[in-house]
């Protein structure tokens, strides 16, 4: 039976010299010879160092320098580890030969050197395994499922097509250019034919198509339910990611460097000033912001009593919406970036319409609100969704306990959906939820309002520095399922204007 195999070398163990791809591929030739002397194998081949971290890189910084300009991309350290364990999660699913201890540090450290065969015959691949064991560096083989997106894109997408093995020979191809570049280490001692090489283009004719599943496999699913859950961007990352990605930088050709502020100890990742929607978006008598206010009311009955209310929906819309008209912006402080989003809003009428909103991100500073207008609405428009956010005509307990319950609600929903970092401990396989913790919201006024009510009623205990403390009410003990309850519960409490900040502890 022919499946999609792929053998994988430590590029850092001792004894393997610097160019370890030569000493790989000859192991590997030599090793396949011995199973298959006769030449029943026909498979393409493909070569290269598994990119794990490819998978798991943000922009960070974003610079110009004299007219040219570049960005610094970094690994997010927890997409990396799950995308690690969770392949070393999966062999349970599938035929292999690699310690599962061992191996997934390798991988994720980059040191995995791979020669994968989409058509191999399993029973080569057994026999192949045991003579590569007497090979420094060699980790083990692994029967890949095409079927899994993540491993689909390290072993077909990542690798390089360059050979195939066909009736006992190795064959490669020349260059556009005529010359024959690609080296396969003892290719021409390959038994039982040698190798050969042919035109430029023609070594499709001899790699056999590759069949790729068009439904993922259960465990595909979970790889990529894993993936996706993780793989997150604080409002920081996405507007300097949007910045790479436009390369409209800087009008005055000057220097400049924009990267990554400390995020503030609030659970909102922009700023929302006041006065910004009282005094001027929603303010009927304000000489630049009649116009706008006069859009809002009539057409979404919000005045200045419900700035919360579209505030919180500015916030949470932009954490979801495409970044546009993105650019570099220079203060007497440095310079930062400016950008506009289009999200839905939906109205205290029930209404829905699109508002294209404007940003700036001052040096050191997170995003901040500067202004909104009516928007195009989208070819594929969707409903708005309310925020979580009380009417200010709703006062004393019943604001309070509205506002919990909301808080309650978006905690335990977050802490569902959230996916924890995998932690492995040796010889104890790998804990999918991850280090174990706790998290809390401290409010921080308690002599009256929302923290003296949920202190009153036992939803709080007294924080022992000042305010209220409201646990993470999780029942996993995953420290990243008690964070996202926590800051999403800091969240609702922090858009109707409860002071508060999340506090984690490890156990």
């Amino acid at each position: 039976m022919r499946v999609p195999i792929v053998f994988m070398f430590n590029s850092f163990a001792s004894g393997v010299p610097d160019w370890y791809g030569g000493h790989f591929d000859a192991a590997f030739l030599q090793a396949l010879s011995s199973v298959d002397p006769v030449g029943e194998s026909h498979t393409a081949v493909y070569r290269g160092d598994a990119l794990v971290s490819d998978l798991a890189t943000k922009v960070t910084a974003v610079h110009e320098v004299r007219g040219g300009y570049s960005y610094t991309q970094s690994s997010d350290p927890d997409l990396l580890r799950t995308i690690v364990w969770d392949f070393a999660d999966a062999l349970a699913c599938q035929a292999h030969s690699v310690d599962q201890e061992d191996f997934p540090i390798i991988f994720g450290m980059g040191g995995a050197h791979c020669i994968f065969l989409p058509t191999f015959t399993r029973d080569f691949a057994v026999a192949m395994d045991k003579i590569l064991r007497a090979t420094a560096g060699y980790l083990g083989y692994v029967e890949i499922d095409l079927a899994n997106p993540l491993q689909r894109k390290l072993y077909v997408d990542f690798l390089i097509k360059d050979a195939a093995i066909v009736g006992g020979q190795v064959i490669t191809e020349l260059s556009s250019e005529g010359e024959d570049v690609i080296f396969f280490s003892q290719a021409t001692a390959f038994k039982p034919n040698g190798s050969r090489v042919v035109p430029y283009g023609d070594l499709r004719n001899f790699q056999p198509a590759l069949k790729i599943p068009t439904e993922l496999s259960a465990r595909g699913k979970l790889t990529l339910d894993r993936y996706e859950g993780k793989k997150t961007f604080s409002l920081q990352e996405k507007v300097l990611a949007a910045l790479a990605r436009s390369q409209q930088y800087s009008s005055t050709k000057s220097s400049f460097s924009i990267g990554l502020t400390p995020g503030a100890e609030i659970p909102l990742e922009a700023i929302l000033p006041e006065n910004k929607f009282k005094k001027y978006l929603l303010d009927s008598e304000s000489d630049d912001g009649a116009s706008k206010a006069k859009f809002f009311r009539e057409q979404l009955d919000i005045g200045p009593n419900d700035w919360r209310y579209l505030a919180a929906q500015f916030h949470d819309g932009l954490l979801k919406s495409d970044l546009v008209q993105v650019h570099v912006k220079k203060w007497e402080t440095g310079s930062g970036v400016k950008f506009n989003a289009t999200m839905p809003i939906v109205g205290r009428n029930g209404k829905t319409v699109y508002v294209e909103t404007n940003w700036i991100m001052k040096p050191g500073n997170l995003p901040s609100f500067s202004t909104a207008f009516p928007g195009k609405r989208p070819d594929a428009p969707v409903l708005g969704t309310p925020p979580p956010v009380l009417p200010a005509e709703v006062v004393g307990d019943a604001r309070w306990e509205g506002i919990f319950a909301l808080a309650s609600e978006a905690g335990c929903m977050a802490a569902t959906s959230a996916v924890p970092t995998p932690m492995a401990i040796r010889g104890f396989g790998i804990e999918m939820e991850g280090m174990c913790g706790h998290a809390a919201v401290r409010v921080f006024d308690t002599k009256g309002g929302f923290g003296k009510w949920a202190m009153d009623t036992g939803h709080a205990s007294r924080h022992y520095k000042s305010g209220a403390r409201i646990s993470a009410r999780v029942s996993s003990q995953s420290v990243d399922r008690a964070i996202a309850y926590a800051t999403a519960f800091a969240t609702v409490l922090s858009h109707n204007g409860i002071g508060c900040v999340v506090e984690t502890r490890l156990t």
